[in-house]
């Protein structure tokens, strides 16, 4: 079966708008995730699709007809099925969901919410093994999508602004709402100084102006020379050295504001001539705060964003 919704749109009051226009076709089998933060729509389209409200404008289409049903764990707790009855949720409340019901599309809204480590990846596991079902996942946690969804689409004011993989949505983000939906990005101010043609595009950064170069991007997205653009990394994409490094990697001087243990990886707070950066290392070897490294900024892994 696919689902497939056309111009969805869901107003409550007078002008409040919850969803605008949201067109997307869902595979049979496949499992997707809507991603966002809070008040982005994610619940309201769950409960659109589900039946549990009804849109303002446009259609849902279910080949063939099926019921779609719905778990909540937003508050914490198990809702059953269209009711308001609240139990616990628990990795056995999510395989029970999947065993039931024969081919119904599961929407799945803030699964994860109340689980702990291990009854999360037991619960991963169940939806792996979910043999062909569709399932639809509602989360603000990119991670716990990218787990077990095959697409993921973005939400953002209410805008279905992005959908591809997991791997497309965060290496290729469209705007700095999809980025900021994926994870932890470093968002500065710049403005071009090379031209439209120009297969690597060059940009000044507003705060320390520096230099730097960004991925090829298309020129539209570019905007006039005098217009301040959005450039955006991620902390990974962030190198540290105290030693030699390739020019041609944004290289930039730096000062060691602070470092942060946290278990897998560690968090370098860096200040290079007042443009405050973010890296995340796997560790940190001969230095200190207060010391001055070099950090490179490899190109294809600047984002050019629309705000």
């Amino acid at each position: 079966m696919s689902l497939k919704l056309d111009r969805l749109s869901k107003r409550f009051g007078h002008n409040n708008w919850a969803l605008r226009d949201v067109e997307l076709t869902i595979a049979d089998g496949e499992a997707f995730g809507i991603l966002g933060e809070s008040l982005s729509g994610k619940s309201t389209l769950l409960k659109l699709i589900a039946g549990l409200e009804k849109q303002t404008t446009g259609e849902i289409n279910v080949e063939p007809a099926e019921k779609v049903r719905y778990l909540d764990g937003s508050s914490g707790g198990r809702k059953s099925f269209f009711s308001r009855t609240q139990a616990t949720v628990n990795k056995t409340a999510i395989r029970d969901a999947l065993a039931e019901g024969g081919s119904d599309i599961i929407a799945f809204d803030n699964c994860f919410q109340g689980l702990d480590g291990f009854e999360k990846r037991k619960a991963m596991e169940a939806i792996r093994g979910r043999s062909g079902r569709t399932v639809l996942f509602a989360s603000s946690n990119y991670r716990d999508l990218a787990e077990i969804c095959d697409q993921i689409g973005i939400l953002v004011g209410g805008y279905l602004v992005q959908v591809g993989t997991p791997q497309e949505v965060y290496q290729k983000p469209v705007s700095s709402g999809a980025a900021f939906a994926t994870g932890e990005l470093n968002r500065f101010d710049g403005r071009r100084l090379s031209s439209t043609d120009a297969g690597i595009p060059e940009f000044y950064t507003v705060i320390g102006g520096h230099r730097v170069f960004a991925q090829p991007t298309e020129k539209a997205a570019l905007g006039p020379l005098n217009q301040t653009i959005n450039l955006a990394i991620r902390p990974e994409h962030i190198s540290i050295s105290t030693g030699a490094s390739f020019p041609e990697d944004n290289l930039l001087k730096a000062i060691v504001k602070d470092i942060r243990f946290l278990g897998p990886t560690t968090r370098v707070l860096l200040d290079a001539d007042g443009l405050e950066l973010n890296a995340s290392v796997p560790r940190v070897v001969g230095l200190s705060v207060g010391e001055e490294c070099m950090i490179a900024l490899p190109p294809p892994r600047v984002h050019v964003l629309k705000y």
